[in-house]
């Protein structure tokens, strides 16, 4: 898919669990895991956008390995990382994923990425109201939608998260895509604590052969079966029901 390109940002140095994407799991790094995932997205590129920090050197070197192309910018400003990068490549429609999310599922992305093209939106996420497990996150939006952001909004949320301004901006066609499975406890399918870190390698453990390939509502009917291992991030913050 021409001009379409996946963008994550990088980085090593989070307060609750350091290094967290370099943490091993299915013999390589959470990293890797969620690499072989979004290449699974029809785009034309995944690009990763790596903070300027101490320790950058461990990320850059397995994304060379992976092939992914990277470009290193301002650890606290995001949309200026994420701007920079997308300008360089001329993109025109950007899926933003965070890498700390290594469950997320292609094939959902790769399904808002058809409505988004179909109706022409500005901005399409599965989490402008939340519905689906947290960690399955996803935003689609425009380059012109983001280029306008980056120069007329300098406000500390929108250099943290990007897409803040353009998820208030009432005069811009936005489109949230809810899960079709009413959840009647929360998941969270993140990483950010210890606890996440533990409930991923579980979940990965159990679907080793097809780990590329596992699909959210597979990974919902095995917890639905194996609550134990639910319970392990289930009381974690962020709760949203």
């Amino acid at each position: 898919m021409k001009d379409i390109f996946v963008i994550t940002q990088c980085r090593l140095s989070s307060s609750r669990l350091k290094n967290k994407i370099l943490l091993p799991l299915n013999n390589s790094t959470v990293l890797d895991f969620f690499l072989n995932r979004v290449k699974k997205i029809t785009c034309e590129k995944v690009l990763c956008a790596v903070a300027d920090e101490f320790g950058k050197k461990k990320i850059i070197r397995v994304l060379k390995n992976a092939k992914v192309e990277y470009l290193v910018g301002s650890k606290d400003n995001v949309l200026e990382r994420i701007y920079k990068r997308e300008k360089k490549f001329k993109a025109k429609v950007i899926i933003r994923i965070t890498s700390d999310c290594p469950l997320i599922d292609p094939n959902l992305v790769n399904y808002g990425l058809k409505l988004f093209l179909k109706n022409k939106y500005d901005y399409l996420s599965n989490n402008l109201t939340p519905s689906w497990p947290h960690g399955l996150d996803f935003e689609i939006f425009t380059f012109d939608c983001l280029e306008k952001n980056f120069k007329k909004n300098k406000n500390k949320k929108d250099l943290e998260h990007v897409t803040y301004s353009i998820r208030q901006n009432k005069n811009l066609r936005k489109k949230n895509i809810f899960c079709p499975r009413k959840l009647d406890r929360y998941y969270r399918w993140t990483l950010d604590t210890p606890k996440d870190y533990l409930f991923i390698k579980k979940v990965t453990s159990k679907f080793k052969k097809s780990n590329s390939n596992m699909s959210w509502d597979k990974i919902l009917d095995f917890l639905e079966k194996n609550k134990d291992i639910q319970n392990i991030n289930g009381s974690d913050h962020h709760f949203y029901f």
